[in-house]
């Protein structure tokens, strides 16, 4: 589930010290912002650590490196409980990983809280999403709104406050692939950071992946800044 995962090495990518060095060079943003900022990449950091170092290395020590068969969950209940209770915490802290992405960008770029701004009609990821429509720079983050989304509708809305999606793999009635369970995390890893950097220091984004690609297979304008 690891492999691979961890070769960027994220939380040592997204250092406060660049991001410093940019945002005071740059003069983008207003230094009283600055303090608040740092404590909301403080926090994203902590959920990366939390994900990447302590939770996909309990799956190995905890499920995997004492024989849990991905063929045949059931061989071993035990084990495939604690696999779904790390599933669970997985579930809660990509979509927090995201809250916390998209309090700071919200945070750094108009220096307002976004949860001040969600309402009954609106969620936190309405707002925010919105907003990303209107600011070009930050227009980047649009094609991540259809897979958080996704992972909602998946994974997060019926674990958290419907009925349990891993209850139905206990009883064997679906199967949860742990790449699947991921993909948040896969996205926050992807171009967000070094756009930040870039946007910080009063340019564009430059850093994309396939959900920034046109209908002709370049990367779609919209995008670009």
């Amino acid at each position: 589930m690891r492999e691979g995962l961890l070769e960027l090495l994220p939380i040592r990518q997204w250092t406060m010290r660049d991001f410093l060095n940019r945002y005071v060079r740059s003069r983008r943003y207003p230094v009283q912002r600055l303090n608040r900022v740092l404590y909301d990449l403080l926090d994203v950091k902590l959920e990366l650590y939390y994900v990447l170092e302590v939770d996909l290395n309990l799956y190995d020590r905890l499920v995997y490196h004492r024989g849990y068969n991905r063929a045949n969950p059931l061989a071993n209940p035990d084990l495939l409980l604690t696999r779904l209770s790390l599933d669970q915490s997985l579930i809660a802290k990509s979509r927090i990983l995201w809250e916390r992405i998209m309090n700071s960008v919200f945070h750094l770029e108009t220096g307002e809280r976004l949860e001040n701004r969600v309402s009954r009609r609106k969620s936190k990821p309405s707002v925010f999403f919105e907003f990303v429509d209107e600011n070009r720079h930050w227009r980047f983050l649009r094609p991540y709104a259809d897979k958080l989304q996704e992972y909602d509708d998946a994974f997060r809305t019926a674990e958290l406050h419907k009925s349990s999606v891993l209850r139905a793999e206990f009883l064997g009635k679906r199967q949860i692939h742990g790449d699947d369970l991921l993909d948040l995390i896969r996205l926050a890893m992807n171009a967000i950071w070094p756009n930040i950097l870039e946007i910080l220091a009063g340019g564009n984004p430059t850093y994309f992946t396939d959900l920034h690609r046109g209908p002709l297979g370049g990367i779609d304008e919209r995008f670009t800044g």
